[in-house]
């Protein structure tokens, strides 16, 4: 049995229950992010993700959560 701890966004370890021994899992401090890229929002289709997204998006970079919760369920309720 291990103990697994640390962050994903940093460095992750096992610790052994027997022998406490600890190990490096992984370590993506050195790692860069890629960022995607989309067509530009008149050439996506209407169901693309960026497109159908848009308005939650916006909310979150505004830090306007309620607003992103309501359009992420009128998205939700839209696909079922």
């Amino acid at each position: 049995m291990f103990t697994l701890s640390g962050k994903w966004t940093d460095k992750t370890y096992a610790t052994s229950s027997e022998t406490k021994e600890q190990q490096l899992l992984s370590d993506v401090t050195s790692d860069k992010a890629i960022h995607p890229k989309y067509l530009p929002p008149q050439e996506q289709g209407e169901l693309e993700s960026p497109k159908v997204w848009a308005s939650v998006t916006a909310a979150l970079k505004a830090e306007d959560y309620s607003k992103a919760t309501v359009e992420k369920n009128a998205i939700e309720e839209k696909q079922v």
